[in-house]
């Protein structure tokens, strides 16, 4: 009776270890699947950040063409106006 009980709590006792040793594995791979989304979080908001600074870059070229472009008018038109006033100076000569 004795050694029937003994195997009963060996029996039980491994039932426990087993147990144990399941949920530590899948404590490790939750842990290790954490560490992953943490790192491909990371890695997205690298990415954001380089596309955030991309348009900031490209806003501010596109900003920079248009001043150029409207300064381009504006020269263009004082040397029009300017044109214009030298001919109308000739006429009245």
């Amino acid at each position: 009776m004795a050694n029937l009980e003994n195997r009963g709590a060996e029996t039980e006792q491994r039932s426990t270890e087993e147990r144990i040793n399941l949920l530590e594995e899948q404590f490790k791979l939750k842990e290790n699947a954490f560490e992953a989304s943490s790192k491909m979080s990371n890695e997205k908001e690298k990415d954001l950040k380089n596309r955030i600074d991309d348009c900031r870059v490209n806003s501010m070229i596109f900003v920079n063409v248009a001043k150029s472009d409207y300064l381009q008018d504006l020269v263009n038109e004082v040397a029009s106006l300017r044109e214009q006033n030298g001919l109308m100076e000739m006429e009245l000569k």
